[in-house]
């Protein structure tokens, strides 16, 4: 694949191979809960929204074994009054590999789905053939606290802030700074604000 191909590809199972062995479980995770409001009615079923966040917290680490099992038995339960597809969807967030999950909502995705998740593919992975880095010194105080804030909080409005952090602490990186700049689609596992961060 080229670049030029990579920015216009919209089959996600063509990214999915261009990236093979080269991303880790939890983009694989963040990525099928980028997608499932392409395939689930939140506003419907607000329980998926609350999947999605359990599905984010587990791509991120923050339970042990024993929680995540607790907690997919909890969301399970709820999500067993969900009709079919979207109960299954969303509990397939769940799974304990992360690719499995990204597998199934690939699999459910239709054509018409495939430019607005190759886009999430692309918010979660800069391009293959212009790997990017971030430089320490642009790692001030002000640039950190604004980095984890918008991670924490979801606040993907505040992005273009962090832009002008990195940018006053020295980033003259266009990618970097475009990207914060731009209207997305931003989700969890943004790449711009996952390499601030340090996250894979």
């Amino acid at each position: 694949m080229t670049e030029a191909e990579w920015l216009a590809c919209e089959v996600p199972r063509l990214i999915w191979e261009e990236l093979r062995g080269r991303c880790s479980s939890r983009k694989m995770r963040l990525w099928a809960c980028g997608c499932c409001p392409l395939l689930c009615d939140l506003t419907a079923n607000p329980v998926i929204g609350q999947v999605i966040r359990q599905a984010e917290r587990m791509a991120d680490g923050e339970f042990t074994e024993t929680e995540a099992a607790t907690i997919e038995d909890e969301m399970l339960a709820l999500l067993s009054a969900i009709p079919y597809p979207q109960g299954e969807i969303a509990a397939w967030l769940l799974h304990p590999a992360g690719w499995k999950a990204a597998r199934t909502i690939d699999c459910f995705l239709t054509p018409e789905q495939g430019p607005p998740a190759t886009a999430v593919q692309r918010e979660l992975f800069f391009c293959t053939f212009r790997p990017r880095t971030v430089d320490s010194s642009w790692l001030t105080p002000t640039v950190v606290t604004v980095a984890e804030g918008i991670y924490a909080d979801l606040a993907f409005d505040r992005l273009p802030i962090l832009a002008d952090a990195l940018q006053d602490a020295g980033c003259e990186d266009a990618d970097i700074l475009g990207h914060c700049r731009s209207d997305g689609p931003h989700v969890r596992g943004c790449w711009a604000l996952d390499l601030v961060l340090g996250k894979e």
